[in-house]
């Protein structure tokens, strides 16, 4: 089991997954490689993991809008939200490139490496995307699955499809990802 803390939640991924933290809220948690790498060139931006299970990419990008919903809704709606993930997703793959043909360790980036550049293979983008709790009505869970799926297919997709078609919004509440657990640390930061 490999254990991180992002943004107010603790990700427990298991066994399966090759998983790292690329890029984290405190520095020194941040990959080496990306750190000392790409991340000095200003305005770089990278999504918080990047894992393999069971052959097959992903890069995860997690927001915790809990206690912030009414603030964050602009940006999802404006799209600038879809916006920065879209060049998480871009400066990570350089990242994964370039440190591949640079790292002191280049045979920890040759899986990432080959399963993005195999078109035949397939990549996934998760946005885990927090928002306001809600109470244990089966209604108000219905309303919030169907208000993810929406923003979903009406912000996320477009703007990355660039790069897949496998693109999901998933939560606490409603995640496809196996193999793994997510609990809340603390309130989220600001």
């Amino acid at each position: 089991m490999t254990e991180f803390s992002e943004s107010g939640l603790k990700f427990k991924f298991g066994d399966a997954w090759q998983i790292f933290q690329l890029d984290a809220a405190n520095p020194q948690s941040a990959h080496r490689d990306y750190r000392e790498g790409i991340a000095k060139i200003q305005n770089t931006k990278a999504v918080d993991f990047v894992g393999i299970y069971h052959n097959t990419l992903h890069f995860i990008e997690v927001k915790n809008f809990k206690h912030h919903t009414i603030e964050n809704k602009g940006r999802i709606q404006s799209s600038e939200l879809t916006i920065e993930i879209a060049q998480k997703v871009r400066d990570s793959i350089s990242c994964i490139i370039a440190v591949s043909r640079t790292s002191s360790d280049p045979s920890f980036w040759l899986p990432y490496k080959t399963l993005l550049c195999d078109p035949n293979k397939i990549l996934k983008i998760i946005v885990w995307l927090e928002q306001n709790s809600l109470d244990s009505d089966s209604f108000q869970k219905k309303q919030h699955q169907k208000s993810t799926a929406t923003i979903d297919r009406n912000y996320f997709k477009p703007k990355l499809r660039w790069l897949t078609t496998k693109v999901s919004v998933e939560n606490q509440s409603h995640f496809d990802l196996q193999d793994v657990t997510v609990e809340n640390l603390s309130d989220p930061p600001t």
